[in-house]
């Protein structure tokens, strides 16, 4: 490019020093060169080329941080560094012996985006409030033919999921990601009620639906940007695939309640098959009524034996979380054991494992 003489001293007296000519040379994104061609004007409009002491050349990002400085020949661009389309000023000075003459061109880095591989699970653990997710981020910049090349793993990125039922993308549960992988909660976020409505619904009225996951992620200081959609079915589970559930809830909670009462030597055990069970599909939680017996032999008596009945509801997620054990009916000898080890009417039992059917063993 010409540009115009443009530095002066002395308020016209003495010498004028300004660019001729300055001319940058891209070569590519990561490199350019500069060409500078200085002059001293003279009176009636004339002026005489003039070569300067020193030229030195300044590369510039947006916050100022220099990048280079030197002569200017070749000006390396450390452009896998920096932002999308980041502003760079490019400052060329020549020096003389009494005064320095200096220019600025903007130039601008590349343009960049994100580019996201994706694993993304729902619902996770049995309950449709919580998923898990697996992502990789990789930076990619817009070469010479309008196409993108791969500059590799992308660093400060931050990134957040949206997540809805159907169409109704206006109510959609934000939820921001800590890692690159892990698992991630809807409950609580906002939108979660109409999410829920919304979802259970959708499943009493036509036994399955849509839930649409989104990923949005950005750069460091830029806004997110929608990477990639994900659309899972959710389906009402059978009463078979129920009664799975029930009957490994119940084989857990059993092994719990033995272990709490420190009951040993079982002799004989019976879980009578009057076991019933109620799914809320609104509150997506299990009441199960529960019954067994069972007798020990009493080491320190010999052979006398002691029998035990216990019966009592487990309530719980369908996902196995906030499992609790509410006591009803105990014979003698068994409420006595349980108050000893117990004393309250209800046993906390945490969160029990989840039967997994085997279309969701590796769904994805």
């Amino acid at each position: 490019m010409s540009l115009a003489v443009l530095a002066a001293v002395g308020c016209g007296q003495g010498p004028e020093y300004g660019f001729e000519q300055l001319n940058i040379n891209r070569y590519g994104w990561d490199s350019l060169s500069v060409d500078a061609r200085f002059a001293e004007r003279l009176a009636f409009g004339r002026s005489r080329p003039l070569v300067p002491q020193a030229m030195t050349v300044y590369l510039f990002n947006a916050g100022y941080d220099t990048l280079y400085a030197g002569d200017g020949r070749l000006v390396p661009i450390a452009d896998r560094d920096l932002g999308d389309r980041e502003s760079l000023m490019l400052e060329v000075c020549g020096r003389f012996e009494t005064m320095s003459v200096c220019e600025q061109e903007a130039v601008t880095a590349s343009p960049k985006r994100l580019h996201v591989e994706h694993e993304i699970a729902y619902p996770d653990a049995g309950t449709y409030d919580r998923g898990r997710y697996k992502l990789s981020f990789a930076l990619e910049r817009q070469d010479e033919a309008g196409g993108w090349e791969r500059l590799g793993r992308a660093q400060g990125v931050h990134s957040h999921l949206r997540v809805f039922v159907g169409d109704q993308d206006q109510e959609a549960v934000e939820v921001p990601l800590l890692g690159r992988q892990g698992r991630f909660n809807l409950q609580g976020r906002p939108h979660y009620d109409d999410f829920t409505y919304h979802l259970t619904s959708t499943l009493i009225d036509e036994k399955k639906a849509q839930v649409h996951i989104e990923v949005y992620a950005g750069l460091e200081g830029k806004p997110a940007l929608r990477l990639a959609s994900v659309e899972k079915q959710v389906r009402v589970k059978t009463d078979e695939e129920r009664a799975l559930e029930v009957e490994y809830f119940v084989e857990q909670t059993v092994e719990a309640l033995l272990e709490t009462l420190e009951i040993d030597e079982i002799e004989w055990f019976d879980r009578p098959d009057s076991t019933s069970w109620v799914f809320n599909q609104l509150t997506n939680t299990y009441r199960i009524k529960m019954a067994l017996a069972w007798e020990t032999r009493r080491p320190f008596l010999g052979r006398r034996r002691g029998s035990y009945v216990l019966e009592g509801l487990l309530e719980l997620d369908a996902g196995g979380a906030n499992a609790r054990f509410t006591r009803q009916f105990a014979n003698g000898r068994t409420a006595r054991r349980w108050d000893m080890t117990v004393g309250e009417t209800v046993l906390s039992l945490g969160t029990l494992e989840r039967y997994v059917h085997e279309e969701e063993e590796g769904e994805e």
